[in-house]
């Protein structure tokens, strides 16, 4: 992943009731828990934590929505 291409959050680290999406606006090394990753969603709301529970959308994903 990249700042600025499109990523979802899982559900199991938000407490939300579905994966939530919007764009990488940052990615970083943290010493306690490796790679963080951080999105902004359509309304304004950012989620970060460890990478494990970020998803890439791809190119093909995005076409068929």
């Amino acid at each position: 992943m990249k700042t600025g291409e499109k990523a979802k959050v899982d559900p199991n680290f938000t407490g939300l009731p579905s994966w939530v999406e919007g764009e990488v606006i940052d990615i970083r090394r943290n010493p306690f828990v490796g790679m963080e990753v951080a999105i902004k969603d359509n309304s304004g709301a950012i989620f970060f934590g460890p990478e494990t529970y970020f998803r890439p959308i791809t190119h093909q994903q995005l076409c068929s929505l």
